[in-house]
């Protein structure tokens, strides 16, 4: 079954690819579809989306997104996204994604991501690029390739050295002896 746009009060899409999903609450299954917009919330199981937006908690396992956002909660199981943000606490468990932005709480176990910002954050078994929390726990097998001071060092001796070798090609250009 292929629709453009499915609007109803339960949105329940099963093995379909749908362009727009719009309901209260709104559930794709063992399907696609470019949007999904939820009043409340929305659900995702072995499915893709482009983009998922609930206004309350959004739920994914063995799915795929480009982007979830919710106003509370998100919870990613087995699956992954290009960015999350919430609202409230972001758990993910198997999975991961690029960008990940928590309001509230982050628990990853057994995934990761390039860039996690969190209000509170705590990774068990994961990879993180970079992580930036008040408070961070990391557990037995967490990875952080940069912290923020850590972060701050390289950004810092990085712009220092660009320029200084700026510096450096001017005077040769323009400041040595002229022959005449």
């Amino acid at each position: 079954m292929v629709d453009v746009k499915l609007t109803t009060e339960n949105g329940d899409v099963r093995q379909s690819l749908v362009g727009m999903v719009k309901a209260e609450d709104a559930s794709v299954r063992q399907g696609a579809a470019g949007v999904v917009l939820a009043g409340n919330d929305a659900a995702l199981s072995q499915a893709a989306a482009g983009a998922v937006l609930a206004r309350r908690d959004v739920h994914a396992s063995a799915a795929g997104a480009s982007v979830i956002a919710a106003a509370h909660d998100v919870t990613l199981s087995m699956g992954g996204a290009a960015i999350i943000a919430a609202r409230g606490d972001i758990s993910v468990a198997m999975g991961g994604a690029q960008y990940v932005l928590a309001a509230g709480d982050l628990t990853v176990d057994r995934g990761g991501g390039a860039v996690l910002v969190a209000k509170n954050a705590r990774v068990g078994r994961g990879f993180v690029g970079l992580l930036m929390s008040a408070s961070t726990v990391l557990e037995d097998g967490a990875r952080v390739l940069l912290t923020p001071r850590l972060a701050a060092v390289l950004g810092i001796s990085a712009g220092a050295g660009v320029g200084l070798g700026m510096g450096m090609a001017v005077l040769r250009r323009f400041g040595g002896r002229r022959r005449g």
